[in-house]
């Protein structure tokens, strides 16, 4: 059984890794195998899946998109907006004192608590939200829809981490920037990127009047 398991194993890495399902699908069969117990081979195997996941736009931790992915999707969603002369808004999402959490608590619970935050992230944003982590314990979320929509997305993951459960008291700064597409033909990525620099300004303004609290960037474009 553990050599079938270990053939899956390499059969699913051998399969298009920028499919989701593939690594999924390779990602369980390993964890099955360490589990009864397999050569250190197969745990190879999975510090492949975590490499490849990377490179394919996803964070091997949350399922989210990472940067390269966030960056990529969000582009696309700028194009869409532009098309449909819809607003479009970055929230930007980092947890409080996660330095702390994880000195008193160990990198194990840090790494429960990026990933349940990661999850209340997603639910909140719904699946239209391009959603990704984007630093070590750094989250960031594109989305279409009005100015008073996003900020009511915004201020639900404020309170959404705040009510996790578990061990740890969590909370999160939040920062929110909105612009209006311009009828000019400035590039997806700049309107983005100025969108993320805004949102992230908005964010350390949060933070500095002592987090748990959502700050709003003065409208752009």
């Amino acid at each position: 059984m553990l050599a079938s398991l270990a053939t899956l194993t390499f059969l699913a890495i051998a399969i298009d890794l920028q499919q989701g399902w593939a690594v999924a699908m390779a990602d369980s069969v390993v964890t099955a195998t360490l589990l009864v117990g397999v050569p250190p081979i197969i745990h190879f195997a999975q510090l492949a899946l975590t490499s490849d996941a990377r490179a394919a736009g996803i964070d091997p931790l949350t399922g989210l998109h990472n940067r390269r992915g966030f960056d990529d999707q969000s582009m696309t969603l700028a194009q869409a907006a532009r098309a449909d002369r819809s607003e479009l808004s970055v929230i930007m999402i980092d947890i409080d004192r996660f330095k702390q959490i994880n000195d008193r608590f160990g990198h194990g619970v840090g790494d429960q608590v990026i990933a349940d935050v990661g999850s209340r992230i997603k639910a909140i944003s719904g699946s239209a939200a391009v959603v990704g982590r984007v630093g070590g314990e750094e989250f960031c979320v594109a989305l279409l829809g009005p100015a008073a929509q996003a900020r009511e997305v915004a201020e639900q993951i404020r309170a959404g981490s705040e009510s996790l459960d578990g061990m740890v008291t969590v909370t999160v700064s939040v920062g929110l920037a909105t612009s209006t597409l311009p009828t000019s033909n400035a590039a997806p990525d700049n309107l983005i990127g100025q969108l993320v620099a805004d949102a992230d300004h908005a964010m350390y303004s949060a933070k500095r009047q002592g987090g748990n609290r959502l700050e709003v960037w003065s409208v752009t474009g």
